[in-house]
């Protein structure tokens, strides 16, 4: 589930093409839910809003990608979704200027997505799953987690470096939740968490 950028609703979405809308303030009211029609099948994976709120992607196995349009409840789909078929996606996120969003799949793949453009694949790329992605609030500088590879960054080009000393770890997530610190968590298997200090001059010089 993903909440809205003004924070009155709540996108959800799972198994079986699943998807709805609830009120974030009356989260229990069922005559204030939309149930959206998603025409898939396939398992909803992960959800991000687009920053000004007006639509979001849902993104999935078997390369479901799709954008949901809060002004006629539709879920469509994206440009270039046959660059994306048949990967098991498992993260996409905007970044703060909401030009591009990024999208991850289980073989390492990421992708940068804009409608005009679609999906174009980014080089220097890991190979094992890609567990997460997340964006400062105010910087275009964007991080992969994944299993095997450690923690890469993907600057304000698009540019994948990826973070010394970050391999010993599984990560499973990053948050970056605060919009006036540089830094980000990343959050690793055995109840390891790290702060990942960001150099918002030379994003690839972060550190775990």
């Amino acid at each position: 589930g993903a909440v809205s950028p003004d924070g009155t609703d709540v996108l959800v979405a799972g198994m079986n093409g699943y998807a709805r809308l609830i009120s974030a303030e009356e989260a229990g009211d069922r005559d204030q839910d939309v149930e959206l029609l998603t025409g898939r099948n396939s398992t909803i994976l992960d959800i991000a809003w687009h920053p000004r709120g007006n639509t979001a992607l849902l993104v999935g196995e078997e390369g479901f990608a799709k954008r949901y349009d809060t002004y006629e409840h539709r879920i469509t789909y994206v440009n270039g979704t046959f660059s994306v078929l048949g990967y098991d996606l498992t993260s996409v996120v905007w970044r703060p200027s909401g030009d591009f969003a990024y999208v991850a799949a289980t073989d390492g793949s990421v992708w940068k997505f804009a409608e005009h453009t679609g999906f174009e694949r980014l080089t220097n790329l890991g190979s094992s799953p890609v567990t997460d992605l997340s964006c400062h609030r105010n910087y275009n500088i964007c991080f992969i987690a994944t299993m095997d590879d450690g923690i890469g960054v993907i600057d304000g080009d698009h540019t994948i470096s990826w973070i010394g000393l970050s391999t010993s770890s599984t990560w499973v997530g990053i948050d970056c939740s605060n919009p006036i610190l540089n830094e980000c968590i990343g959050f690793a298997s055995g109840l390891i968490s790290r702060v990942i200090a960001i150099n918002t001059i030379e994003p690839r010089l972060s550190t775990v």
